[in-house]
């Protein structure tokens, strides 16, 4: 009896330490994936950025040369 209870616990132990590691390399992959959302908003926000410049330089390009002031 006491056999089967310490093969039983033996089993246990490896898949808590297989459930581990694989806790592991998901909390890696989640860092990962958070770092690449940091990076992309960064990215969206130049655009709009840029987006805004653009504008404010072609509304003014018209602005002088249509409104001749």
């Amino acid at each position: 009896m006491e056999e089967n209870q310490l093969i039983l616990l033996g089993r246990l132990n490896q898949s808590v330490s297989g459930l581990s590691d694989q806790v592991k390399e998901l909390e890696v992959k989640v860092d990962n994936i958070q770092g690449q959302l940091n990076k992309g908003k960064g990215v969206i926000a130049g655009m709009f950025l840029m987006a805004g410049g653009v504008g404010a330089a072609i509304g003014n390009f018209f602005n002088n040369s249509i409104g001749g002031s």
